[in-house]
């Protein structure tokens, strides 16, 4: 397990190196060292395992380069990801706290409309997870959308729509109810 004693330093998302955080950037979703900003990562295999996404995965398989997933109507399946068994040892400053805290699977999808602009009409319009599950799906493409409603599963922020276009994100928590919005980046 990892030492997070010292709440200033952090460890690369890619080379597992310990770093003050004040000299690291997130690129891509992750915290990187100054030596592996803008690195490509698509030849070097990946630090992490890649599974179920559920605790204690039996099989996992690594990914070197993410899949794009087709979506269709019936919806998005968290799939390819990275398996999230960190815990925090200590009472988060907090009396009578358990002394490990479990932090639910992390998934990261690229995903494009199954041969045009899709509106999910499944409900749920993505499958539930576990509480504390995190998502971040990202569009592909300028025609072959993803709209994406509040309802049916989701608490988007402001209860305001959103397309998943290329180069667009939005970043999802499963609360053990629905998926809430944590971010987007409208691209």
């Amino acid at each position: 397990m990892r030492d997070v004693s010292n709440f200033e330093y952090d460890y690369c998302g890619i080379c597992e190196t310990k770093c003050k955080k004040k000299s690291m950037q997130v690129q891509d979703g992750t915290r990187r060292c100054k030596k592996c900003i803008d690195e490509k990562i698509k030849d070097r295999p990946l630090k992490w395992a890649w599974g179920s996404g559920r605790p204690n995965p039996t099989s996992t398989t690594a990914v070197t380069s993410p899949t794009v997933f087709s979506i269709t109507v019936a919806g998005i399946t968290p799939s390819h990801s990275q398996v999230s068994e960190k815990t925090y040892n200590g009472q988060l400053g907090i009396s009578n706290a358990p002394s490990v805290v479990q932090f639910g699977s992390y998934y990261y999808m690229k995903v494009v409309g199954d041969g045009g602009a899709i509106n999910i009409s499944a409900n749920p319009q993505i499958t539930a997870g576990q509480k504390f599950d995190r998502i971040c799906i990202e569009g592909t493409d300028n025609t072959n959308t993803i709209l994406l409603e509040n309802g049916t599963g989701l608490s988007l922020a402001g209860g305001v729509s959103f397309t998943l276009k290329n180069g667009s994100k939005i970043i999802l928590t499963y609360s053990g109810d629905n998926w809430v919005e944590n971010s987007r980046v409208e691209n």
